[in-house]
């Protein structure tokens, strides 16, 4: 995927929120929250321009600083799974899963890590599973007619 302008402009907010954050992070009120936030954020943008490497390493610190938000495991997982650490991936939805049994998606990267790996029965239970949470969305619902 190339990189529009925009996207670098993007990038560099990103890094610059994240510089700021650092700075703020030992300040009275600021807690690790907001610089949890700041990676989370620049690893989705790595995210989107295919820089899994970089978008893990941002999830992790993210989860390093405050390991409570699901969110942040499902995308770790999500990006793990593209970089071929499918047993990552299937701890990371594991982790958010038991944070949030009702997340659609953990079910979901969590099948797809699990198809791949060849847990099939697996994988058919989180598609399922993510199809009960989310019965709209055609994504899941293509996925769990495969397995239906």
């Amino acid at each position: 995927m190339p990189t529009t302008n925009n996207g670098l402009t993007q990038l560099y907010m990103a890094h610059l929120r994240v510089q700021w954050a650092q700075r703020r992070s030992g300040r009275p009120g600021t807690g690790p929250r907001r610089l949890a936030r700041a990676y989370q954020n620049r690893g989705r943008l790595y995210d989107e321009r295919d820089q899994a490497d970089r978008a893990i390493s941002d999830y992790s610190k993210s989860i390093r600083l405050y390991p409570y938000d699901g969110t942040v495991y499902v995308r770790r997982g999500l990006a793990r799974a593209l970089s071929g650490n499918l047993e990552g991936a299937v701890e990371d939805c594991a982790k958010a899963i038991r944070m949030n049994p009702d997340d659609a998606e953990a079910y979901f990267v969590c099948g797809l890590a699990n198809e791949r790996l060849g847990n099939l029965q697996r994988a058919r239970q989180d598609f399922l599973k993510a199809l009960e949470l989310a019965p709209d969305d055609p994504e899941i619902s293509e996925k769990a007619r495969h397995y239906g």
